[in-house]
């Protein structure tokens, strides 16, 4: 039940509400400010605390896409009428009846959750949010070419909605130039930034996830006290081993905008590592037949799909991590660094034009450009591991600087300004 004194804000994802940290991290913030908050999206795997057992979280469950067997041009147009009419319903009770006070729309997806956001803001009189992730356009240029109908027609919603909104937010300060410059479209910048449960690991935390992990994948437990990494020296005394293997991370959707072959083409160079990537997407089933039929000697792949706990723990526990996303716009920058930063975990992350705004090579990471080039970053990272660099030991200096900002201090500082006017 709605509280009436409550202003109501609505959240719309128009994906799966779990996999979409942004919008629920906007969710929490709202949540802080004494907003009541309906989040509309998919819920295909299990939203964060804060939504998930908060009373004054509204979940808005949209209907899933009914399968059909259309060739691609018409799934796609049935997919998007659909998506209107099942969105246009739930922002009908959320907007118009209940009244929200504000609505912030993440974009990518833009079609046609922009058009339905715009007019259902229009009946309800209320304040329109876009969070530029990415473009849409660019995301459909993947698969399609630039001067294609669909393309053209997802460029120009995205862009004349953009210039009809109350307020915009976008990820980086490329994009937001971009924007101003290319479509006459003004918007602030509002930086990913770690969110509370992304942080470093204890040893204990460490020493329980890998021997919940080896219940499930060979090779990571030794037996009831001993992993991979970890050793139980005396009774409740636990340490890392000095004879463990490197452990690398990097977390994916498994999307076309990521070339997982770079990282398994860079490891067929390295001796002695466990490399874990998680996460769920349309290419895992092609990696995972490319990694089976690699003849890897001494480096263990494991795709694991975490537990939403479990996520920020694995960072926490790794060496090094890798980011292969190299941006459909390049404009956008990717979260999941920032959730390493967040654990204290340096990053090698392919490089593209505006990656410099998060990860500067030797000082919060590494930048490479190809296969060859990762590899031998790899190789020089883990040289006499696990003593550490003089390089890694800047890199940890900075990450903890880069700490002190999180979520929830930078969305105080740059967003809630604007909404709250």
């Amino acid at each position: 039940m709605v509280n009436e004194k409550k202003k109501i804000a609505t959240v719309v994802v128009l994906g799966d509400i779990g996999r979409s940290p942004r919008m629920s991290y906007h969710v929490s913030s709202l949540l802080e400010h004494e907003f009541y908050v309906n989040i509309v999206g998919y819920l295909d795997s299990t939203p964060i605390n804060e939504i998930i057992n908060n009373s004054e979280v509204n979940i808005e469950k949209l209907r899933p896409v009914p399968e059909t067997s259309l060739s691609p041009v018409f799934t796609y147009v049935w997919k998007t009428f659909w998506m209107f009419i099942t969105l246009s319903c739930s922002l009908f009770k959320c907007v118009v009846l209940r009244k929200s006070h504000i609505l912030i729309c993440q974009n990518p997806p833009g079609v046609p959750a922009l058009l339905v956001c715009y007019f259902m803001c229009l009946f309800g009189r209320t304040r329109f949010i876009i969070d530029f992730h990415n473009y849409t356009y660019s995301i459909l240029s993947l698969k399609n070419e630039p001067e294609t109908f669909f393309v053209k027609m997802a460029k120009f919603i995205e862009t004349s909605i953009g210039r009809l909104s109350d307020i915009n937010f976008c990820v980086s300060n490329a994009m937001k130039e971009d924007l101003e410059k290319r479509f006459n479209i003004k918007a602030t910048v509002l930086y990913d930034r770690p969110f509370v449960n992304f942080k470093p690991t204890t040893i204990q935390e460490k020493h329980e996830l890998f021997l919940k992990l080896g219940e499930k994948y060979s090779g990571l437990i030794v037996d009831k006290k001993t992993t991979l990494f970890t050793e139980t020296v005396e009774e409740n005394i636990i340490r890392l081993k000095l004879d463990r293997p490197a452990l690398l991370v990097s977390s994916t959707s498994w999307t076309p905008d990521e070339d997982f072959g770079i990282l398994l083409t860079a490891l067929e160079s390295y001796p002695n590592l466990v490399c874990i990537i998680t996460g769920k997407g349309p290419l895992k089933a092609k990696y995972e037949n490319i990694i089976m039929k690699k003849d890897f000697q001494k480096v263990q792949i494991i795709l694991p799909w975490l537990e939403i706990d479990d996520y920020p723990k694995i960072l926490g526990s790794a060496d090094l991590g890798v980011c292969l996303h190299y941006s459909s716009s390049g404009l956008d920058l990717p979260m999941k660094v920032v959730d390493m930063f967040g654990c204290g975990l340096a990053v090698c992350a392919i490089d593209y034009q505006c990656l410099n705004e998060l990860v500067r090579d030797k000082e919060t990471g590494y930048v490479f450009k190809d296969e060859d080039d990762l590899a031998e970053l790899l190789l020089d990272h883990f040289h006499n591991y696990p003593k550490t660099s003089e390089v890694n030991q800047t890199i940890e200096k900075n990450l903890k600087k880069f700490q002190e900002l999180n979520w929830h201090k930078n969305w105080n500082e740059i967003a809630w300004p604007l909404i709250k006017t």
